[in-house]
């Protein structure tokens, strides 16, 4: 009897011991959130953000209204109640709904931002990988476009994406309020399903690294969150064979867009001759360094003598063909005459959009060597059915001579900024 009662006063100590360590560590935890909330208790809840900080004489901020929040008091408190945990797992966040998520996110940031919270940078993480996972794990985005470029609006640097088409039309419409005309498209997201002949679509994130967008806010308008694109999608450079690298030149590409959507946007501000310049200039900095996709043809040469191969084959010389782009050119004298354009791109895609299915096949030229073939034509225009934007043959010389001044005095001024046919906006005012 001694024995056996020897063990059950063991067991029952030890179960004592534990009760009174998980008291002591719930204790511990509640006196801990307590103080948390102490901290920050005179701080809101957050409600529904502006798009941006642009403010309307006469309608201030571009804010949805508050019966637009999809979370009531409520939920935000059972929600916004997390931040206060020592530790925040995975378990804690997995079951919430996208705004919810996202809405704790904020949170986290603006709480922590006022008082230090327990154990910040880790629980941050847990929530902020829980969103990477949703957004990998998406089918389709919806993504404001703005429809005088057709490319996705940016501001600051960043894109917008939706996870629902009500969310982009609302964002939408009060992005109108300050004459920009966004319109949401859907877009497929890496979890795309693949078409009747087994091929993914071009997932967002891929596309977004063309068009030279590396930074995202996912909801604008609602509870937001920015993510860097390369977090989702690895550029197609990363770990590649230099061979197997699809040309490109995305920084081109966006500076393009950013400029285009700035001097297409009808409304005035102080210092908007400044910001198009600053614009135009990181143009005309990115032009002549960029790489570029030529159209070309190859065809036998009949008019050529045969030549012999070092295998002493007789071969037909060959000869290399570009189509060209007819435009309407106003000469000094103010009559116009035809001349002939060369189309380049930034990258496959845009070249896809003129050559889907043709005889032409890409080839990638430096800018310098691109000129060459211009100089008897009138100009060349970079992607023709994108941003279309058209370079007279003299102009890009006086792009390749600023860059070469530049690399032989590189801290000389460069000389003034090349202008850009049509892009002046006081003799073409961008329409509203």
């Amino acid at each position: 009897m001694g024995l056996f009662g020897d063990k059950k006063r063991k067991q029952q100590q030890e179960e004592q011991a534990a009760a009174e360590l998980e008291e002591r560590k719930k204790k511990e935890h509640d006196e801990a959130v307590e103080e948390s909330r102490k901290a920050h208790q005179n701080l809101p809840w957050p409600k529904l953000i502006p798009i941006n900080t642009l403010r309307n004489k006469d309608t201030g901020l571009a804010v949805l209204p508050e019966e637009d929040d999809p979370l009531t008091a409520e939920r935000k408190e059972e929600v916004g109640s997390l931040v206060f945990e020592p530790e925040i797992t995975a378990e804690n966040v997995q079951n919430l709904t996208d705004t919810e998520l996202m809405f704790l996110i904020d949170t986290h940031e603006i709480y922590n931002h006022q008082s230090a919270l327990p154990n910040y940078e880790s629980n941050h993480r847990v929530m902020y990988n829980e969103l990477l996972a949703r957004v990998h794990k998406t089918k389709q985005f919806f993504v404001l476009y703005d429809s005088k470029t057709r490319y996705p609006y940016v501001d600051g640097g960043f894109a917008f994406i939706y996870f629902d088409a009500e969310h982009a039309k609302k964002a939408a419409e009060l992005y109108a309020k300050q004459f920009r005309r966004l319109v949401p498209q859907a877009r497929p997201g890496e979890n795309a399903d693949p078409n009747e002949q087994g091929i993914r679509p071009l997932a967002l994130f891929d596309y977004f690294y063309y068009v030279g967008v590396e930074r995202v806010i996912i909801d604008n308008g609602y509870y937001r969150v920015g993510i860097r694109r390369e977090e989702i999608s690895a550029p197609p450079t990363f770990a590649a064979d230099p061979r197997q690298i699809p040309p490109a030149s995305p920084a081109l590409s966006y500076a393009m867009t950013d400029f285009l959507q700035e001097i297409r946007w009808g409304v005035k501000y102080e210092k908007r001759e400044e910001v198009l310049k600053r614009k135009q200039e990181r143009m005309n900095v990115l032009i002549p360094t960029s790489k570029y996709v030529v159209p070309m043809l190859l065809k036998d040469d009949d008019n050529a003598p045969v030549q012999v191969g070092p295998d002493g084959q007789e071969h037909k010389a060959r000869r290399m063909e570009f189509p060209m782009i007819m435009l309407k050119a106003r000469k000094n004298d103010g009559t116009e005459e035809d001349q002939r354009f060369l189309p380049v791109f930034t990258d496959l895609f845009e070249f896809s959009k003129n050559f889907p299915k043709q005889e032409y096949k890409p080839a990638v030229f430096e800018y310098s060597k691109m000129l060459g073939l211009v100089k008897p034509l009138g100009g060349f225009i970079i992607n023709p059915r994108g941003q279309n934007v058209i370079v007279p043959e003299k102009r890009g010389e006086e792009l390749l001579l600023r860059l070469q001044q530049k690399a032989q005095n590189p801290g000389q001024q460069a000389t003034a900024v090349t202008q850009f046919p049509g892009t002046d906006p006081a003799k073409n005012p961008p329409k509203a």
